[in-house]
């Protein structure tokens, strides 16, 4: 081969080499469309990625009703010795992601009931793991519904209800009034008594 040729050759591979970088550096690629992406919703669903397994944690007062209160689940590494804390939303669940393979604990308390305890035997990673905790009454707790405000006759919370707008607006002969009409019907109610 004559050697003009493999300096011709020499210098076309070296061309290419300069501007196929040049070209790449020029044209952006295009973004991949979101897989999740809905053409009539408010744009892409927000998706979370996880690097080992996750927990859905739900709380239960009785069996079937889910927990009227905020719970704190508190979950426990037996092989890292390491606890995390979490707290449940609305629907009475709490979502952990990342868990590595390893045995756990779960304690759930909530304010009025006894802490619930759980074993979660993680054995593989990205898979969900489901735990349901049912939370019993504890029977020291103080009662934050009051009972006795279900108890009163309702003409009763009337008269109260109309004694504090009279309060408010200054009125207090009709006040009084109103008051001693609820102190005739229950007289051994706080409220009224206060």
């Amino acid at each position: 081969m004559h050697p003009r040729f493999l300096y011709v050759g020499a210098a076309f591979i070296f061309c290419c080499l300069l501007v196929a970088p040049a070209s790449a550096q020029t044209n952006p690629q295009v973004p991949v469309k979101d897989p999740f992406y809905l053409p009539n919703g408010p744009g892409p669903i927000p998706t979370y990625t996880t690097q080992g397994s996750s927990l859905v944690v739900t709380v239960y007062r009785d069996r079937g009703v889910l927990l009227d209160r905020q719970a704190v689940v508190k979950l426990y590494n037996k092989n890292d010795k390491i606890a995390s804390w979490h707290t449940t939303q609305m629907s009475s669940t709490a979502a952990i992601g990342n868990l590595t393979i390893a045995p756990y604990e779960v304690e759930v308390s909530a304010v009025g009931y006894l802490t619930g305890h759980d074993e979660l035997n993680v054995q593989t990673e990205l898979r969900t793991y489901r735990v349901d905790i049912i939370l019993q009454h504890d029977p020291d707790s103080i009662e934050l519904n009051q009972p006795g405000a279900e108890k009163i006759p309702s003409r009763a919370r009337k008269d109260i209800n109309r004694a504090v707008t009279d309060l408010k607006s200054g009125d207090l002969k009709d006040a009084q009034k109103r008051l001693d009409a609820a102190y005739k019907i229950v007289p051994s109610n706080s409220d009224i008594n206060f």
